[in-house]
């Protein structure tokens, strides 16, 4: 099975590698059909995706509850949660429903993947050694995280003006 890997940030797809170059869904869409993958069971698409906000809670909060309560505007079926890596806490983020529906429709095999959500696993495994803040900024949007041994200390989303 072949992979793909691409990046997803304000309605238009990336290559990791070349990020500034960015094009649409309705590109992607005819890019599929032009190299004969579209529906294919040979390809496995990945997209990492950009969340502006994010809520990190207990394991045992209803952490999607907890989401919709701060962000009233956002339906429940539009709100993701996922266990994190140390086993102990949950995320709550807003799916991309238009990446969503064309993943679906172009490739049967995909996985969708919020930037937080990486980048939260990856603090938390890379902290068990050593004290490890990370900041990671997309347009107007700052992720700031901080972890040690193992755990996360601070995990909050701004806007950067």
């Amino acid at each position: 099975m072949k992979s793909l890997v691409l990046l997803f940030q304000q309605g238009q797809f990336a290559s990791p590698k070349r990020p500034e170059q960015s094009f649409s869904i309705e590109t992607f869409r005819e890019e599929c059909r032009r190299q004969e993958i579209a529906g294919s069971q040979e390809v496995y698409l990945q997209v990492v995706y950009h969340v502006p906000h994010f809520i990190v809670l207990p394991k045992d909060i209803d952490a999607c509850a907890v989401y919709q309560h701060h962000f009233p505007e956002i339906k429940n079926e539009d709100i993701a949660c996922a266990q994190l890596s140390d086993k102990l806490q949950k995320i709550a983020y807003p799916k991309e429903a238009a990446l969503e529906q064309v993943a679906k429709e172009m490739l049967p095999h995909h996985q969708l993947l919020a930037d937080a959500y990486l980048l939260l696993n990856y603090a938390i495994k890379k902290s068990r050694k050593q004290k490890l803040l990370l900041l990671h900024r997309v347009a107007d949007d700052l992720q700031v995280i901080l972890a040690q041994n193992g755990q996360l200390l601070f995990a909050n989303s701004f806007k950067a003006v």
